[in-house]
């Protein structure tokens, strides 16, 4: 969970709940700068608090989020 910059777009590497490494992108300049350290802190909360993080469609949604949505 760390966030990267190749060029001048800016991206957060992570492994996902099967420990596959994967990475996101978020975009240049400060805009892109800011999502990227957003969805890190999220994905670091998430860890900490035992939670798996779920991407539908580029967003970020805790499985208890999913679960509440989807009753």
């Amino acid at each position: 969970m760390s966030v990267h910059k190749r060029g001048n777009t800016y991206f957060v590497r992570y492994r996902d709940g099967a420990g596959k490494q994967r990475n996101k992108h978020f975009g240049s300049g400060e805009k892109g700068k800011d999502k990227a350290e957003e969805f890190d802190l999220e994905i670091k909360l998430a860890r900490k608090r035992k939670q798996e993080v779920i991407l539908l469609k580029g967003s970020s949604v805790y499985l208890e989020e999913l679960f509440e949505l989807y009753i």
